[in-house]
């Protein structure tokens, strides 16, 4: 019986254990991994850049967030957010590690893929925010950019700088459209 008890112990403080893990590394609002989650993956792929193959960044930011907060809410906003991180969810399928990394960003791995898994994922990711671009989310725009990770020391920050410079190209185009 004493046996039993101090298994029961183990198990429930293994689960506390658990829970707190998740609520460190869990984005509250969206469900994903937040920053810290993503800084822990971050730092798994450096240290395992050699293994890993073909490792890919995709890099997002909601354009017009500022102006949804201002003109309808916070509350609007946050629903917007909630919309593109639900976009990104049925877009990967299961593949990919998907991060809000704060604020309207989003940043999502992919190790042992190809650069068409990578574009088809943007592509259905676009899709899906198409379908929730009703009248309230009309302008709903992201503006999207990924790479591919390179060699060398600094490997997945340089990966993640990389993918942001062709998103906040990819911003640039929106705006002029």
């Amino acid at each position: 019986f004493h046996i039993a008890v101090k298994y029961l112990e183990g198990y429930e403080k293994n689960q506390e254990i658990k829970e707190f893990e998740k609520m460190a590394y869990t984005d509250v609002m969206t469900g994903l991994g937040n920053r810290a989650a993503m800084e822990r993956e971050m730092k798994f792929l450096q240290e395992n850049v050699k293994l890993c193959k073909n490792i890919w960044c995709v890099a997002a930011d909601i354009n017009g967030l500022k102006r949804v907060n201002d003109n309808f809410g916070h509350l609007a906003g946050d629903r917007m957010i909630c919309t593109v991180a639900e976009c990104f969810r049925s877009a990967g399928k299961g593949k990919g590690k998907i991060f809000r990394s704060g604020g309207d960003e989003f940043v999502v791995f992919f190790t042992d893929c190809k650069e068409k898994e990578v574009r088809d994922f943007i592509e259905r990711f676009r899709d899906s925010l198409l379908k929730h671009q009703d009248k309230e989310w009309k302008e709903l725009q992201v503006a999207v950019g990924y790479e591919a990770a390179g060699e060398g020391e600094d490997a997945i920050n340089d990966l993640i700088n990389r993918a942001d410079l062709k998103m906040y190209e990819n911003k640039r185009k929106q705006r002029e459209i």
